[in-house]
């Protein structure tokens, strides 16, 4: 489904990602990893083209993204997006939020994308919440509604970047748990993640990546259990000893 290929990103005269070389095949759940700095959101940021790589090639199901001109707003409508710090209009109702974009692109009407968005929240326990706006709702709550309303779009892929860092303890596992029952239905994922017991547990295959390189890709029990380059085993034994 994707393919990137000797991608770079610089910002300045800094070097973020550095030939960066992957395939994720359809229905495959990847988690990057990595200490701070590394390029992870930088490389998933690239994947959605909110970031422009400074050279190397993205293709998403056979299109290069880079030279897709006017369709990229296209590709890009099959690809969900869940942020660390959820980005829901404040000013607009957890159903508005979630419909807004289908009945904008066309993708659905009024009637068809409100249904979606009911069965949506009722997936997440959150049907209670539908007339709502953002303000009164709990981090985890406004989490699972930014999830929902990446799904209200069919995407394809979904792209998570650290999405539950900026949560209290308590409500990380309201989410990671949305997340794993949604990589039980096929969905490709794509994972930024420093929870890393859903990295080993929850995707096919870990990444480890460092100074804007990936140094390490397996299996993710593998790697988490066997890693075989000095810099990941070195990662992994600080943060496995919390």
């Amino acid at each position: 489904m994707i393919k990137i290929q000797n991608l770079n990103k610089f910002f300045g005269d800094k070097h973020i990602l550095k030939n960066i070389n992957l395939e994720i095949n359809d229905g495959e759940v990847i988690s990057l990893i990595g200490p701070s700095g590394s390029g992870k959101s930088t490389l998933i940021r690239c994947i959605n083209y909110l970031e422009e790589p400074t050279s190397g090639s993205i293709y998403i199901n056979g299109k290069n993204i880079a030279t897709s001109g006017k369709e990229i707003d296209k590709i890009r409508q099959n690809i969900g997006m869940v942020f660390q710090h959820f980005h829901l209009f404040p000013h607009k109702t957890v159903l508005e939020n979630i419909t807004l974009a289908p009945i904008l692109t066309g993708q659905l009407t009024k009637i068809e994308a409100e249904q979606k968005a009911i069965d949506l929240l009722k997936t997440m326990d959150l049907l209670d919440k539908k007339d709502v706006y953002p303000s009164s709702l709990s981090g985890g709550q406004k989490q699972r509604i930014a999830i929902a309303r990446s799904l209200a779009m069919d995407p394809t892929v979904i792209l998570f970047d650290e999405v539950t860092s900026a949560l209290d303890p308590e409500m990380v596992g309201e989410v990671l748990n949305v997340m794993k029952e949604l990589a039980k239905t096929g969905m490709t994922m794509v994972v930024v993640t420093h929870e890393m017991a859903f990295a080993k547990q929850v995707a096919d295959r870990a990444i480890f990546m460092a100074d804007g390189e990936i140094v390490e890709i397996n299996r993710a029990v593998d790697l988490f259990e066997h890693p075989q380059n000095p810099r990941t085993k070195e990662f992994l034994s600080k943060v496995l000893e919390y």
